[in-house]
């Protein structure tokens, strides 16, 4: 789970299946499905069991690549390389850098991906 101060996210899933999570809403989607993460929530997906995805990300306003340039490397080869297991702390240094927020498991409000008081008051606001 994690949190952007400045960049809403939006998929668009173009194969597979794909489960969202924001601000305590969980939503799956498949081929065709839209997905909008605004800024300010905590919020996750997860690819489904069944097999991989492929998803267009836009975000918004422009800034995420430079993150994605921060944490990443270059691939050696032009495939996929092989899952591994992340460096969670460094990845949460250089996200804070860029605002945003890895946040822990052990935060039970955040882990089930409840919205921050205020901006659960918003959303419920809105769906009156």
């Amino acid at each position: 789970m994690h949190r952007h101060d400045i960049e809403d996210e939006l998929f668009y899933v173009l194969d597979g299946e794909v489960t969202f999570t924001c601000a305590g809403r969980e939503a799956t989607f498949g081929t065709g499905g839209f997905a909008w993460l605004p800024k300010g929530l905590p919020h996750r997906f997860q690819i489904s069991d069944s097999g991989p995805a492929t998803m267009l990300q836009i975000t918004l306003p422009a800034q995420f690549e430079d993150f994605a340039r921060a944490v990443g490397e270059p691939a050696p080869t032009p495939a996929l390389p092989e899952p591994s297991v992340p460096d969670v702390e460094g990845l949460t240094r250089i996200a804070a850098d860029f605002q945003i927020e890895i946040l822990p498991p052990t935060n039970s409000a955040r882990r089930a991906g409840e919205a921050p008081d205020h901006r659960r008051k918003r959303l419920q606001g809105a769906r009156q």
